[in-house]
């Protein structure tokens, strides 16, 4: 098992352009989004959330969905189900939740050749789709788990590391991949209050809990819309406090840097006057990808 690399926070300024819909390429007033994965999406309707923030926020999106529960996502390679929810629509964009375990040496390369195999469907149906894929939370508890009559254990935060640290090269060679910092801005509401973790985890420790699912449709939001906007008036049931925080932190860690997440966009296509907002805000840059 590798070496993890210790969390590192920092402090950076942001400056954001506030875009709007009219100004970036795409046509965000009417974008086809497909939902493919298992339970981790599919709890609470997490699509439905993603769905209604963008409803609320005066667009409209048409969601799909394709999950099996307790299926892993190399599982859903040859799915007749999933096939035909891809080849339904010439969809915007394909989300491909795949599981936490990902990370792991054992699952780096069927994880590899399933999504070179789906990026290839995907695109065969539609050759502009962008493709999204989440980076799942670390286990609430961290993993013990067995290996050649050894046990091994895996901390939260060893965890949450070696997801961070393994996602980038599958988005390198998976071109145009797209990640949605999920698990990153999950980390960064533990760490602003280590019992936050109660309120994101479901029962089992390791699906999201109403929270959680909350938390992670404002981090799709902001992946599909990369847009710093005011705050969403649609909170899913949470107490407005907690849902502009969840929509805030899933926007800062999105918009603070949307080349490391592959997000891109045509700045040629802003108006030169656009406004700049700046502060600072605490910015999660670990491991370093790069090294």
């Amino acid at each position: 098992m590798k070496l993890f690399l210790s969390t590192i926070f920092l402090f950076s300024i942001l400056i954001i352009p506030s875009l709007k819909a009219e100004d970036t390429p795409n046509n965000f007033d009417d974008l086809k989004v497909l939902f493919i994965g298992n339970s981790l999406t599919s709890y609470n309707d997490m699509p439905e959330m993603f769905k209604q923030l963008a409803i609320a926020s005066g667009r409209d999106v048409r969601v799909g969905k394709a999950f099996h529960p307790g299926k892993a996502l190399y599982e859903l390679r040859y799915n007749v189900d999933v096939h035909d929810s891809i080849n339904a629509e010439q969809w915007d964009y394909v989300v491909l939740q795949s599981s936490d375990y990902y990370a792991f040496e054992e699952f780096y390369d069927l994880e590899k050749m399933t999504l070179s195999q789906f990026r290839e469907m995907i695109l065969e149906n539609c050759s502009t789709s962008k493709i999204i894929y989440p980076m799942i939370w670390a286990v609430r508890d961290g993993y013990s788990y067995q290996m050649d009559g050894q046990t091994y254990t895996v901390s939260y935060e060893d965890h949450y590391n070696l997801i961070y640290e393994t996602i980038f090269p599958f988005m390198y060679d998976n071109e145009p991949l797209i990640i949605a910092p999920v698990a990153t801005t999950w980390n960064s509401v533990i760490e602003d209050d280590n019992e936050a973790k109660f309120d994101l985890y479901a029962k089992d420790r390791a699906h999201p809990a109403w929270n959680g699912s909350y938390l992670m449709a404002c981090v799709m939001y902001s992946t599909v819309y990369f847009e710093n906007e005011s705050n969403i008036d649609y909170f899913a049931g949470l107490n407005q406090d907690t849902a502009y925080y969840y929509q805030e932190r899933a926007r800062s860690i999105v918009l603070n840097d949307l080349s490391l997440w592959n997000i891109n966009y045509d700045y040629t296509a802003i108006d030169e006057e656009y406004s700049e907002q700046s502060g600072f805000l605490l910015y999660q840059n670990n491991p370093n990808p790069f090294s």
